[in-house]
């Protein structure tokens, strides 16, 4: 009976390597897809590692779909096969598997927690080699409590740099501040606080806290970088009020945080609903971003109101210029790129919002329409913007200068 749950766990894994279904393979044949030597090599590896009858894991939080994770912990090269299990009613481990004459275990993790929320990768201490960053918890809701651990595998023995609680955390490299782990723990109502680790003396050590507005809803989205054309820091996009937002814009200098806009009264970055801060020009300077009204002959409820999104760019002395604007339509997935230059401009759609005009509102001329069908429209009024699995994007405006214009927001 062991052997033949071995069996099957080899052959799972080897269908999931390869992307194929049990339906995709030759049933006549009942033999699995062949692989290359080295993944039939991690897949005994693992079988021989990974205890018998334990579920593989995938981060909730994360994209990969595969529970075989290769990533170059070293800096040598050569990936590492990262695999992370547990037993039904156990704790997270993980095991690290290293190619030197067969792959062999270098390391394990030994975490809390029964479910795996997050994983990254990321040289904190700035010596070639990536520590490992493991959240976990014992529930998959988004808000249940978590525990971030930090290990770092390839310095003189595995180690364990942290064991602390979080609701979430970003890792990057500040400019001249040095590589930094962003540690954010949320109680509504209660604390708020960014707290920023880096490797001082071999060890992982608090350079700074700050206290943010804890009457917040929650986290939208985060992101660090560039936040002024020689400054870094950090864009943390947050849902406030019944349905408003607001970005936290925080600067990272010489080792301290400061928050740039601490007074509501004069924060630039509120906002009628959530919206994510972005690079939208491309030029490595985080945007924050906020929603304004088009022009309008009646004040329109917030449900029905067509927003403008505007990104914002700071300068180093923290002021704020326009670099880019769209109109967003998320019932049907896409965008239009505003010109700066339409500076006045008014947004007609249909009660659904399946089909939409930019106006000008001088001289109500149409800038650019498009509308969503789920058939292809064979008429010679309507030119093709974009067709996916879901829908059929038509304009009746369009052209080679400006079809650039309209970009499906999710593709």
């Amino acid at each position: 009976m062991k052997l033949y749950r071995r069996g099957l766990f080899l052959l799972f894994m080897l269908i999931s390597l390869t992307g194929c279904t049990m339906f995709e393979t030759n049933m006549s044949l009942m033999s699995p897809p062949s692989l290359p030597d080295s993944e039939e090599e991690i897949l005994l590896a693992i079988d021989k590692h990974v205890p018998n009858s334990q579920e593989l894991l995938t981060p909730l939080n994360d994209k990969r779909s595969n529970p075989i994770i290769m990533e170059d912990l070293d800096g040598d090269g050569q990936d590492e096969a990262v695999v992370f299990y547990k037993k039904k009613s156990g704790i997270v481990k993980g095991v690290v598997l290293k190619e030197n004459d067969g792959w062999n275990q270098v390391a394990t993790f030994d975490s809390g927690g029964k479910v795996l929320h997050d994983l990254a990768f990321f040289d904190l201490t700035g010596d070639g080699k990536k520590e490992v960053f493991i959240g976990t918890g014992y529930a998959k809701d988004h808000d249940s409590s978590r525990i971030l651990y930090v290990y770092q595998i390839f310095s003189n023995e595995p180690e364990r740099l942290l064991e602390e609680a979080y609701n979430h955390f970003l890792t990057d490299d500040f400019g001249p501040n040095g590589p930094a782990l962003m540690l954010i723990t949320f109680y509504k109502g209660k604390e708020n606080t960014v707290t920023m680790y880096q490797i001082k003396d071999n060890g992982l050590m608090i350079i700074d806290q700050l206290a943010l507005d804890e009457y917040i809803n929650g986290y939208v989205s985060l992101k660090s970088g560039r936040i002024s054309p020689s400054k870094w820091g950090l864009m943390l996009d947050v849902g406030m009020g019944a349905h408003s937002g607001k970005t936290f814009v925080i600067s990272v200098q010489d080792g301290k945080m400061r928050n740039i806009f601490p007074n509501l009264d004069e924060d630039p970055t509120i906002k009628a609903s959530t919206t994510q801060s972005d690079d939208t020009n491309g030029d490595g300077v985080l945007e924050f971003s906020v929603l304004e009204d088009p022009v309008t002959e009646e004040e329109l409820p917030h449900a029905e109101m067509p927003y403008i999104t505007v990104y914002y760019q700071l300068n180093d002395a923290y002021e704020q210029d326009i670099v880019s604007k769209s109109f967003d339509n998320h019932t049907y997935n896409y965008k239009i790129l505003l010109p700066l230059e339409w500076d006045n401009i008014k947004v007609n759609k249909t009660d659904d919002w399946r089909y939409v005009e930019i106006i000008d509102a001088e001289n109500n001329q149409v800038l650019f329409d498009v509308y969503v069908s789920e058939i292809k429209r064979i008429n010679d009024d309507w030119t093709l913007l974009k067709e996916t699995d879901q829908y059929v994007y038509l304009s009746k405006t369009v052209n080679k200068k400006n079809k650039h214009l309209f970009q499906v927001i999710h593709d």
